[in-house]
C-alpha cells in the first residue's frame, strides 16, 4: 500500500480534507483520526484494501469470544492487544 501512487497522494497535506469533501463530509466531526481516515479512504479508494480472515480480528466483547475458525493471529480483549 505504502508504495501506491493513490495512497502517497492521500497522505499529503490537505487530503483529508479533499477526501471527506469528496464524501460531503466536510461538515462531520472527525473524532478518531487514522480509523476514520482510513474507513473513508476505503469508501473512495477499495482497490486499496484487502481482507482478511477472522482470524486476524478475534474479539473479546463483554465476555463472549466471536466463533472464528482456526487459530486467531491477533486477539483483542477490551482494548488490549496481544497475540494467543
Amino acid at each position: 500500500m505504502r508504495e501506491n501512487e493513490i495512497y502517497k497522494k492521500m497522505i499529503e497535506p490537505g487530503s483529508f480534507t479533499k477526501l471527506k469533501q469528496k464524501l460531503n463530509l466536510l461538515e462531520e466531526p472527525m473524532k478518531t483520526g487514522d480509523q476514520e481516515w482510513l474507513t473513508l479512504l476505503s469508501w473512495v479508494y477499495p482497490q486499496l484494501f484487502s481482507r482478511l480472515d477472522c482470524t486476524w480480528n478475534v474479539q473479546d466483547s463483554m465476555k463472549v469470544l466471536i466463533k472464528c475458525p482456526g487459530r486467531p493471529k491477533i486477539y483483542h480483549s477490551h482494548g488490549d492487544i496481544h497475540k494467543p
